[in-house]
């Protein structure tokens, strides 16, 4: 999965997760967090264990809380 593909991924389970919490307007939302999500994966070069998804899910979980 290119890193293109992971974040479409994430953009519509984003976008699910915010509508069940009465986020309708998911741009806005991300201008907030956009910075700090882009860090995290940029900072993310390769996923090579099963625990390092999980520990990057729960980061970006935090970030988004």
């Amino acid at each position: 999965m290119t890193w293109f593909e992971t974040i479409k991924e994430f953009y519509i389970l984003l976008q699910r997760e915010l509508e069940k919490k009465g986020i309708k307007e998911i741009e806005i939302f991300m201008n907030f967090i956009f910075g700090d999500l882009f860090s995290k994966l940029h900072d993310k070069k390769c996923i090579n264990t099963y625990e390092e998804p999980i520990k990057f899910e729960n980061e970006l979980e935090e970030l988004i809380q």
